[in-house]
């Protein structure tokens, strides 16, 4: 280029700034075009790393992993289920409220023909029960049959709760 200008019969001085201004343009073209090189040498590098990913083996796997999280979520709903229905044999008046006070981990769950089996859940009922009877509906006493007394065919005699002598009479009003 140096050449080319002195045959153009430049004076030196303008050639010097000439050259010097052309020498700021190539390097920094030359910088420039190394920073593409190096920029296209990572893409390239990129292009091969992401041939190598098996992508039907990703699928494969997040597939898996979808499968085994909703199995999850199946197996949690009907343990929840389970659980209600047991609750619901209580009597409670409240079952969300009752299902708040159970421990999950003292009792456990036995998948029998597709139903789920809880033990470890009574023991915890009772202990409700006494503890905040309130909540539970109050149990009917059961009465208790009358008893009767054959006293020959055709009759029929309701017992009565009397004392059948003196003695059993003065028991009952003293020791009561």
């Amino acid at each position: 280029m140096r050449e080319f200008l002195k045959g153009l019969d430049l004076d030196t001085e303008l050639i010097n700034t000439i050259m010097a201004e052309y020498g700021k343009n190539f390097t920094e073209l030359k910088e420039e075009r190394d920073k593409l090189k190096d920029e296209n040498k990572t893409l390239k590098d990129q292009i091969e790393e992401s041939k190598k990913v098996d992508i039907e083996a990703i699928k494969k796997e997040q597939f898996e992993l979808g499968k085994a999280e909703g199995n999850k979520e199946i197996e949690t709903f009907k343990k929840s289920n389970a659980l209600k229905e047991a609750l619901q044999s209580t009597k409670a008046k409240d079952i969300d409220l009752l299902s708040k006070l159970i421990a999950d981990d003292k009792i456990s769950y036995e998948e029998k023909d597709g139903k789920y089996e809880i033990s470890g859940l009574d023991e915890q009922i009772a202990e409700i029960k006494k503890s905040h009877d309130y909540l539970f509906e109050a149990e009917k006493r059961k009465e208790e049959p009358q008893q009767r007394i054959d006293v020959g065919e055709g009759h029929e005699a309701e017992p009565t709760n009397q004392p059948s002598s003196l003695l059993d009479a003065l028991h009952e009003k003293y020791n009561n």
